[in-house]
């Protein structure tokens, strides 16, 4: 694993001993060993991130299923598009900022609003998370009832533009992370 990947997929590597350098802790040794790179989040250090490994060697996804979901990927091609996909964290947290920022300017304290905001996006990603079978879009279509406000909202989204402006980012920065 180079310091390269590292950098470009915004891996966390933690040494699992306070103190020891990075290249001798157990966790570089057993990458080195697996010849596999991976892809981790911060949150893996709560155990709620899922990490990227390829190629999908038993001794890294036994080591990286210790920390929380595991997701094998047999090809470099694989791998690219799961960490480009990493390029959406902080425009997630930019979003719910606005959303929890527009709420107190409706009057809302603003330590209120980030809770009820990072609560509200919990959840729909615990349902999302215990639900599998269901796609994203079926998700949207139950909650976008007729007439109503999600409806309204995701229509103005969809017309300026921003679901395709999210998949060429993601094209753009799947292109700029290959060069």
């Amino acid at each position: 694993m180079n310091k390269t990947r590292r950098q470009v997929c915004g891996t966390l590597c933690v040494p699992l001993k306070a103190g020891m350098p990075l290249k001798r802790t157990p966790f570089s040794i057993v990458l080195q060993q697996a010849n596999a790179e991976m892809d981790s989040l911060p949150s893996t250090a709560r155990r709620l991130s899922p990490t990227a490994i390829c190629p999908a060697d038993p001794a890294a996804l036994d080591l990286f299923a210790e920390l929380g979901s595991v997701f094998p990927v047999e090809t470099e091609k694989d791998f690219d598009a799961i960490c480009a996909t990493t390029a959406t964290i902080a425009s997630y947290f930019a979003f719910v900022e606005g959303i929890a920022s527009w709420l107190a300017q409706q009057g809302i304290p603003e330590s209120k609003a980030r809770d009820y905001i990072a609560r509200l996006f919990f959840g729909l990603t615990t349902t999302t998370i215990e639900a599998p079978e269901r796609s994203f879009q079926s998700f949207a279509a139950n909650h976008a009832t007729a007439g109503g406000i999600n409806e309204q909202f995701l229509k103005l989204l969809v017309e300026r533009g921003l679901l395709t402006s999210v998949s060429e980012a993601l094209a753009a920065r799947r292109f700029l992370q290959s060069t």
